[in-house]
């Protein structure tokens, strides 16, 4: 038993299945190997085989719900509740869990069992001692008022709290929060900044080309020029034009930059609009760069823009 979990991952993943599917091991053996093992997916078919194949009680689930693997403590968490269908004391402490996926679970099974008030449990345990797990169940439980608890620690000094607290700050505030993920998405953090534009993204906010280029020409990282240009790239086709034009003749852009410039620039939508004003600012940027811009480009502007400019 020893020398399976050194097995070739294909090997051993394979009797790992054959174990689950036939009772061929003891329970006593089946729980020694568990303990070998390391992987997550090997770990995920040792303990289903263990509760496929012996008698469920109370005392095993409680030995796993306890393990210090995360995937055991899951696929422990829903085999209990599948077997009782019911909450069971303890099990709000599971809302403490390092592993998301299993406070979400422990969360469900709260809300489907009990009357328990989740975004108050979370409340409590803030006014206690903060951490990242509490800060993302009151962005997960908790209502807009909840912004007043979760903004003081935006300014945390330590990383992965200010993470989480911007991150619960976006599921609350959603597009209300435009100014303060802006604001983050500069920080000199690279773990900050990319929350604050995880934020941004999903919560589908328009900061409005001009704003989004200058930003990009004055800021100094690279990746947070990367965030930008993908910003960018999320507003009219037609409002980014005149901007992406001019990113392209800038002979700084990597090739992955002058790719996604380019697409940008070729995607353009035909039920938009111009105006006249607008149209003109186009045109003359062709012109002036028409050493820069190859032909086919230009080309396919000009004919587009006979069909979009308003009057």
């Amino acid at each position: 038993l020893d020398e399976i979990p050194k097995y070739e991952i294909q090997i051993k993943n394979a009797v790992y299945r054959f174990i689950k599917k036939n009772p061929v091991l003891d329970r006593a053996q089946t729980e020694h190997l568990l303990a070998l093992e390391r992987t997550g997916y090997g770990q995920m078919l040792l303990i289903l085989a263990i509760f496929c194949h012996y008698h469920y009680d109370d005392r095993l689930a409680g030995k796993y719900l306890c393990s210090k693997s995360a995937v055991v403590r899951y696929h422990t968490l829903v085999y209990r509740y599948e077997q009782k269908h019911d909450a069971w004391p303890g099990l709000k402490d599971m809302l403490l869990d390092s592993s998301k996926r299993i406070r979400d679970y422990a969360g469900y099974i709260l809300k489907k069992c009990t009357d328990m008030d989740i975004a108050a449990f979370y409340r409590k345990e803030l006014d206690r001692n903060v951490s990242k797990t509490v800060l993302s169940g009151i962005g997960t439980y908790g209502v807009k008022s909840d912004i007043d608890l979760i903004r003081p620690y935006l300014e945390d000094e330590r990383q992965q709290i200010c993470k989480a607290a911007l991150d619960a700050f976006g599921k609350l505030a959603e597009s209300d929060g435009d100014e303060i993920y802006w604001r983050f998405l500069f920080d000199i953090r690279p773990v900050i900044a990319r929350q604050a534009y995880r934020c941004i993204q999903k919560c589908r906010i328009p900061y409005g080309a001009l704003r989004l280029y200058e930003a990009y020409i004055q800021t100094p990282s690279d990746q947070i020029s990367d965030y930008l240009l993908h910003l960018l790239m999320n507003e009219p086709s037609w409002a980014r034009l005149p901007y992406l034009l001019m990113l392209y003749c800038n002979e700084d852009l990597t090739e992955n930059q002058r790719q996604a410039v380019t697409a940008g620039i070729c995607f353009r939508h035909m039920y938009g609009s111009v105006s006249g004003q607008e149209a003109g600012r186009i045109r003359s940027l062709l012109e002036q760069n028409g050493d820069k811009i190859p032909a086919y480009i230009s080309k396919g502007i000009l004919i587009d823009l006979k069909y979009v400019v308003r009057e």
